[in-house]
């Protein structure tokens, strides 16, 4: 995720449920170690390619269950791209 998203106060929907627990007069963003955990998590499902507002809509209800949903999509998503990715390889 880009840096701007992080520091925008009315930047994308999931980055208006991150925001630095203190800023210094030099404008340094200071973070909890539980804000690193979930800064952690959003990392992950953009690499999953999880779009920004599925991200949001995560961050609202932030469940076990909701998760598990999420990632079964997303893994579901992934083997087709790997099998559709395999058949275009056998071609060339």
């Amino acid at each position: 995720m880009e840096r701007q998203a992080f520091i925008a106060g009315d930047g994308p929907a999931a980055a208006q449920h991150f925001h630095a627990a203190a800023v210094s007069a030099n404008g340094y963003r200071y973070y909890t170690y539980s804000q690193s955990a979930l800064l952690e998590t959003i990392l992950m499902l953009r690499e999953l390619n999880v779009s920004i507002a599925e991200i949001a809509v995560f961050l609202r209800v932030r469940s076990a269950a909701s998760l598990e949903t999420l990632l079964a999509d997303k893994g579901a998503e992934l083997d087709e791209t790997i099998s559709h990715l395999k058949a275009v390889r056998a071609v060339v």
